[in-house]
């Protein structure tokens, strides 16, 4: 005995000792946090227990605001020990560029640069030097990390280079004297043109983009273009040429016309006896071929080697005419048909068909095929062809269909009857069933004249009670369509199969702008087991109609996210009884419209395997904001909501006091993107006491 209480008290001394030795526990993780940015903190590993001043429990935590973070540890001895650490949070750098815009006429060239010094730079050119040179038009931006190693991003400079208009000088090399020869460039209309001549005189088209010019020895010819920037700045570009001058010729060109519908062509022919060409077009042969429309010319050598230029040569192309035939393709039985010829521009003069009639349309059209030619004014054809079929009418009948009693969730599969009574063969290429029907036939199920195709149409009828709606067949021949429809009802009976899990979204109706709780049912059969799990499943709606703000009684992580579709992932933990999960969101401002709000890919998170049943739902939208609304407001504490209409909230704020005049200045300042706003006012509890849509 004696041996024993000596053992015992060892260990009580051992244990008080224990407890009142205290460790500074160490805890890892940086102090210094970028702001936006997180940190993970972290306790020695192999505790038995951990407790920190968030409330967490777990070896680490993530953070990401500064203060004093504490953790208390429970080792395997049940002995507890303290540590801190503090987090400060450093604020990301800004560094500031120079300018916000910056015009450059081409060939010039401008310095990006921030003041101040940071330990890295990264601009969105690649560059990683404290400064870059620019001479392109684009948006140019600077990323710093400093020397805590945050990083920050700059204001975005705009650079706009006013490009060089002056494209090729064309004209000459040589000129007769006291020839007049011709030199231009591209025209553009913003463009003032100077020219300046040395060795001749300028006859005409000073201030264009083309002169005409006479030489009375070998010279130059320079235009200059001021080309005005978006900041009413001028460029100023120039160009020259040399001009050989010698003895004068002129070449006169030969043609039958000088006009030409769209495709066809015309011939065009210099004075012939000359030593070489060159047309306005390049080439160099004595006649060319003309497909465009344009002006024209042709210089010409003798054989003294004197250059002379003919007169132009406006060469018109008219368009043919867009003709188009207007009637059915296909016509079942006896019905009359019509064909009716038209051309887009209303530019046709004469019509005439292949059945020799002359009108815009033609009555009592038997199968075949048809085509119309169109002529313009300008002798300009076009030709338009169309075949009709007629083809016997569809003559089908579809049973409906009786299931009588079924059990309830249990699939139960009758057989639908399509009887084909006309005098052609018809296929049925489309089934339309609500989401409880499947049809196990393979598309397109094809039906003799005389004969018979059957379907099975298999029904789950998820709770008890009577039921009923119906099938659409669609069925075409040769040459028509039609749709059968098959009425189905029956009567669910029994309790529905156990394990079985019901997620069942509301049909809710709210005003535009209101908050919408929209309530999500999921219930489970099976109340003898209580599954360890999570039940997760997928939600699809309309972002522009419905923004979703939170989820009360579930977590939710986004899945993806469209204009027009937004799926997010809910998990919920399992529960043999019913429960509910609420999505918190807004109506957005909008005319009265309805997103669907579809369920999918539900699943168990773990344990057997459960039959999922599913029912959509929807959030429609009631009313619509009035515009140019107006109100009076009391001085108030309340929450202002601006957004477009497509849904995108482009401001959202608290204010102490909310008057008439510092709501209108808000909107104000968001109209100057010139496009219309919503605005909706809420106070302090919540409730919607203003809405307006503001038009610019």
């Amino acid at each position: 005995m004696l041996c024993w209480r000596t053992i015992l008290l060892s260990l009580f001394l051992a244990s008080v000792v224990g407890i009142q030795t205290k460790a500074v526990v160490p805890i890892t993780g940086s102090s210094k946090l970028c702001e936006g940015t997180t940190t993970t903190l972290s306790a020695p590993s192999g505790m038995r227990s951990y407790y920190w001043n968030t409330g967490a429990n777990t070896q680490s935590i993530t953070v990401s605001t500064g203060g004093l973070y504490s953790v208390t540890v429970v080792d395997l001895s049940l002995r507890s020990d303290t540590g801190s650490i503090e987090v400060t949070v450093v604020p990301n750098p800004k560094p500031l560029l120079n300018s916000s815009i910056i015009f450059l006429c081409e060939g010039e060239s401008a310095k990006l640069f921030p003041p101040g010094y940071y330990d890295e730079y990264l601009w969105n050119t690649g560059e990683t030097t404290n400064q870059i040179i620019v001479d392109s038009t684009g948006d140019y931006w600077l990323t710093v990390t400093d020397s805590n190693g945050c990083q920050g991003r700059s204001n975005t400079v705009q650079v706009i280079v006013t490009p060089n208009p002056l494209g090729l000088l064309s004209g000459p090399d040589t000129s007769c004297r006291n020839s007049i020869t011709i030199f231009s460039v591209p025209a553009d209309p913003t463009v003032v043109y100077t020219w300046l001549v040395d060795g001749g005189s300028i006859v005409s088209g000073q201030g264009t983009s083309a002169v005409s010019v006479t030489w009375t020895r070998s010279g130059s010819i320079t235009v200059r273009a001021s080309k005005q920037r978006p900041d009413s700045s001028q460029c100023m570009f120039t160009q020259s040429k040399f001009v050989t001058v010698r003895s004068r010729i002129k070449p006169e060109l030969i043609y039958t016309r000088s006009s030409f519908c769209e495709g066809q062509s015309i011939l065009l022919d210099a004075t012939p006896g000359f030593s070489r060409y060159r047309w306005s077009t390049g080439q160099t042969t004595e006649t060319i071929i003309v497909t465009q429309p344009g002006l024209y010319w042709v210089e010409a050598e003798d054989t003294s080697g004197c250059w002379g230029i003919s007169d132009s040569l406006p060469v018109v192309m008219y368009p043919n005419p867009d003709v188009t035939i207007q009637g059915p393709d296909v016509v079942c039985g006896s019905s009359p048909v019509t064909l009716t010829a038209s051309s887009i521009a209303n530019d046709v003069l004469l019509w005439k068909w292949s059945t020799g009639e002359t009108t815009p349309m033609i009555f009592n059209v038997t199968s075949g095929t048809y085509y119309v030619i169109g002529t313009t004014v300008n002798g300009c054809i076009d030709t338009a062809w169309k075949t009709v079929t007629i083809g016997d009418p569809i003559v089908a009948t579809v049973t409906n269909l009786i299931y009588g009693d079924v059990a309830t969730g249990v699939p139960t599969t009758a057989v639908v009857q399509v009887d084909n009574l006309g005098t052609t063969d018809i296929s049925v290429i489309e089934v339309l069933t609500p989401a409880s029907i499947t049809i196990s036939n393979v598309l397109p199920e094809y039906i003799l004249v005389g004969s018979s195709a059957f379907f099975y149409a298999t029904i789950v009828q998820p709770v008890p009670g009577v039921f009923s709606g119906t099938i659409q067949f669609v069925v075409r021949s040769e040459a028509c369509y039609d749709t059968l429809t098959c009425i189905y009802s029956g009567n669910a009976v029994g309790e529905p199969p156990t394990d079985t899990t019901y997620i069942i979204v509301a049909d809710t109706v709210v005003d535009a702008g209101a908050f919408v709780d929209l309530p999500v049912t999921i219930y489970q059969t099976d109340t003898n087991t209580v599954r360890d799990a999570d039940i997760v499943f997928h939600l699809t709606f309309n972002p522009n109609i419905y923004e979703l703000k939170n989820i009360t009684g579930a977590r939710f992580t986004e899945v993806s996210s469209l204009a027009d579709a937004r799926t997010v992932e809910i998990t919920t933990r399992s529960s043999p009884r019913k429960r509910a999960v609420l999505l918190n969101g807004i109506a957005l401002l909008s005319t009265p419209f309805q997103t669907l709000v579809t369920v999918s890919s539900e699943r168990m998170s773990a344990g057997p395997p459960t039959y999922f049943f599913h029912r959509d739902g929807s959030v429609a939208i009631r009313g619509c904001a009035l515009p140019f609304r107006t109100v009076s407001f009391n001085t108030v504490q309340a929450r202002v909501v601006i957004s477009t209409l497509q849904g995108s909230i482009i401001y959202d704020g608290t204010h102490k006091d909310v008057t008439e005049q510092s709501v209108r200045s808000i909107i104000e300042s968001l109209r100057a993107a010139n496009q219309a706003l919503g605005v909706v006012i809420i106070d302090a509890s919540g409730i919607v006491f203003y809405s307006s849509i503001i038009v610019p």
